[in-house]
């Protein structure tokens, strides 16, 4: 196990990670990251809001638009192709569309939802398998990666073994600022447990 790491060298860690202090890194680079604390995190999540077990499902929507394209193309294509050319790949697209709705229906109604994050009393889990003790959680932040016309956000979570994690919330119910005010509603509410010991 590694030796713990104070907040400044982890924040030192960040900057050359995610360089952005610089005037053309911050608004041509990359990268955009920010700190977030306590009091600029996430508005959807607030004290009365019980946290305590928390579950965030990741989403089906990609099987909803599979079925849905997938139907409008059985549907409209013998329409649009009158003259009734077929080439190889409008037969493959006649077999494959039946077995994509098939699938996408199966995951649909069939299968569960898969658990993006958790929130346990004493740690954090996300998609099942990474577990993070809430106590070493030192830092929180916003990383912004510029992708072509579009933005991509991640959470960023400093850890006390000096260990960066960035989460993608990508295809979740949850912004990336929600995800870091739980992580600071729950530090919160330890340390009040803890002060009224």
């Amino acid at each position: 196990m590694k030796e713990k790491v104070d907040i400044e060298k982890l924040r030192e860690t960040i900057k050359k990670k995610y360089p952005h202090e610089s005037f053309y890194a911050r608004n041509f680079g990359p990268f955009t990251y920010k700190e977030l604390t306590e009091k600029n995190a996430g508005v959807r999540y607030t004290e009365r809001h019980k946290i305590e077990g928390l579950k965030i499902y990741k989403h089906k929507y990609i099987y909803i638009a599979i079925v849905t394209g997938a139907i409008f193309f059985l549907l409209t294509f013998p329409i649009m192709n009158k003259n009734g050319e077929n080439t190889s790949l409008i037969i493959f697209m006649y077999f494959f569309c039946p077995l994509a709705i098939l699938y996408s229906l199966y995951i649909l109604f069939f299968t569960r939802n898969k658990v993006f994050m958790e929130v346990a009393q004493n740690e954090l889990i996300f998609n099942e398998k990474t577990h993070i003790v809430w106590e070493n959680i030192i830092l929180t932040g916003i990383l912004s990666e510029r992708a072509g016309k579009s933005t991509d956000h991640f959470a960023i979570l400093g850890l006390s073994n000096g260990e960066i994690l960035q989460i993608d919330v990508l295809g979740t119910d949850i912004a990336v600022e929600d995800v870091i005010k739980i992580i600071h509603l729950k530090k919160k509410k330890m340390r009040e447990q803890i002060e009224n010991q």
